[in-house]
């Protein structure tokens, strides 16, 4: 499915430069340095997310990976790798 509008995480970055914008004469430098790594943790997931859409359009075109939802890993001798929000 396309969709038209704007992707989610690239509005929550405009959003929150808008607000860091109107809120700056009022912020101590915590403040400040709080929405400077808010906004570059939003930039680094927009980026994450690409990286993984793209592996995985790579490893859909090689046929890696079955289009089944239905179908169980068939190598079990490794554990599933632990997938972590903030890495």
């Amino acid at each position: 499915m396309i969709h038209s509008g704007p992707k989610p995480l690239r509005v929550a970055a405009e959003l929150t430069k808008r607000l860091h914008q109107d809120l700056s004469r009022h912020m101590t430098p915590e403040h400040r340095r709080d929405f400077g790594r808010l906004i570059r943790l939003i930039e680094e997931a927009e980026r994450n997310h690409v990286v993984e859409v793209t592996r995985l359009h790579q490893r859909l075109s090689s046929g890696q990976l079955s289009t089944s939802p239905s179908a169980a890993p068939t190598d079990v001798s490794k554990p599933a790798r632990r997938r972590f929000l903030w890495v």
